[in-house]
């Protein structure tokens, strides 16, 4: 009987299966070996099939919140960007359950679900039969819903260790009960800084005072990146073939372009809108977009990329890159005109706010009624937040981005409130202030965290299934 070598490629492939064989499985996914996480925080990695599968369960309870009228305030082309950042702040409170150890295990998940009483019969013992029932109306497998019930859990001890520390003031709950036994009339007029146009332009050394004391105007980083097209004709390989024929000897693109008399261009980008100037009018956004990224991981004199698009096919690179510095007066002169007219017309706006704090004046403003548990959706939110931080009578001036708001609390009416409904508010309030405490914590731990997302990919896997 013959022997058989121990060759590298027999020893090769036993280890290969014994992987597969350890991952629960005798056939190998060869992707499972470069496939990479489209969601990294810190240790924990959210690998392509188990992101479309969260996306999809984010997308069935938005719709239902939605629904219910409990997302009316988010605009629906923001709501792909809200779930994607929701599935982060899940991600990173996995990896914080994770990191403290805060997961709890198979075992008590299982004997946590025996209790539960949708799973029990009429003698209060588990039923296999309910349980199983449950899950085909839910459309879920038994280990997904042992995943989903294992994460809540630890959400669950983990949200209690951190609420278990939170302390509401006695002086701030003394304030509360004032504050929400009142309804306050609030009056407001807006000012428009647009509005304001009758500016005469500032003088040479205006601007040159404005330049020294406040403004200091960087130009951004930039790359000049190169283009060189050749479009698509029966010779187009052939040039392809003389193109990478003459990178090969070491010659730049624009040299290349001037020899074999092909159309380059030269741009300076910026930002993503700075590489349309390299195409096309005809190419895709999403080609640009894909240009972009190429060029943002580019460095100075790096191999080529080599992008195709219906217009035919584009060779960038590279050529150099200008660091951030700062522009001399002369460069930044339009800019610092513009800037200088935008604050005059603030400082108007602001003036004329300041001379209306008449009294005589109030009536002709805007009025509302607003109260501390229901806000009036009338009032803009910047003027509901300082309505019960003004004083009786008192105006305020406020500043934001466009406008000049004048806020004057008229009146303040004590309605009753009997001891229990004050307490009754108090315990609302105070799962509020949890709630809020909560997310500001997890908001913390996406800082927290080194947060990696791929967001070209999460582009191409929702583009392909919108168009399913």
């Amino acid at each position: 009987m013959s022997q058989v070598k121990n060759s590298p490629f027999v020893v090769g492939l036993f280890a290969l299966l014994a992987v597969a064989l350890s991952m629960g499985s005798p056939f190998i996914k060869i992707s499972y070996f470069w496939d990479r996480p489209i969601i990294t925080v810190g240790k924990t990695k959210i690998y392509e099939q188990e992101f479309q599968k969260l996306f999809l369960q984010k997308i069935r309870a938005f719709s239902v919140l939605r629904a219910s009228g409990a997302l009316s305030m988010l605009p629906s082309q923001n709501e792909t960007q809200y779930i994607l950042e929701d599935l982060v702040k899940d991600v990173a409170l996995r990896e914080e359950i994770r990191s403290l150890d805060f997961q709890v295990s198979d075992r008590y998940i299982k004997q946590l679900i025996a209790r539960y009483p949708e799973f029990q019969d009429g003698k209060g013992q588990f039923s296999e039969r309910k349980f199983r029932e449950t899950l085909k109306n839910l459309s879920l497998g038994l280990k997904e819903f042992l995943s989903l019930e294992k994460e809540r859990v630890s959400k669950q001890r983990l949200k209690r260790a951190v609420m278990s520390q939170f302390y509401v003031p006695g002086i701030l709950k003394n304030c509360i009960d004032e504050a929400v036994s009142q309804r306050r009339t609030i009056r407001w007029r807006e000012y428009k800084i647009s509005d304001f146009k009758k500016i005469p332009s500032p003088t040479l050394q205006e601007l040159k005072d404005f330049y020294k004391k406040k403004e200091k105007i960087k130009a951004p980083s930039a790359k000049y990146v190169v283009a060189l097209q050749i479009f698509f004709h029966p010779k187009s390989d052939k040039k392809m073939i003389e193109v990478e024929e003459e990178l090969s000897t070491g010659k730049s693109l624009e040299e290349i372009g001037k020899k074999l008399n092909l159309q380059y261009k030269v741009v300076s980008v910026q930002r993503p809108k700075d590489v349309n100037a390299l195409f096309s009018e005809k190419s895709t956004p999403e080609f640009r977009n894909t240009a972009y990224s190429k060029v943002t991981m580019m460095k100075p004199k790096s191999d080529p990329e080599i992008l195709q698009d219906s217009q035919g096919t584009y060779v960038i690179q590279v050529q150099r890159v200008e660091p951030e510095r700062v522009l001399s007066f002369e460069e930044a002169k339009p800019v610092l005109k513009a800037r200088w007219l935008k604050l005059a017309q603030k400082k108007l706006a602001k003036e004329k706010a300041l001379k209306d704090q008449d009294k005589t004046k109030v009536k002709s403003m805007q009025k509302a009624y607003s109260t501390w548990l229901s806000p009036n959706k009338e009032i803009p939110e910047t003027v509901s937040n300082v309505a019960f931080r003004v004083a009786l009578h008192e105006f305020r001036v406020i500043e934001e981005k466009g406008k000049i708001l004048l806020v004057y609390l008229e009146n303040i009416e004590v309605l009753y409130k009997t001891s229990e409904q004050l307490k009754e508010i108090q315990q609302l309030l105070q799962e509020e202030w949890k709630n809020r405490a909560w997310g500001s914590y997890v908001q913390g731990l996406v800082k927290q965290y080194q947060v990696e997302v791929d967001t070209n990919r999460i582009q191409n896997i929702l583009k392909n299934q919108k168009g399913r």
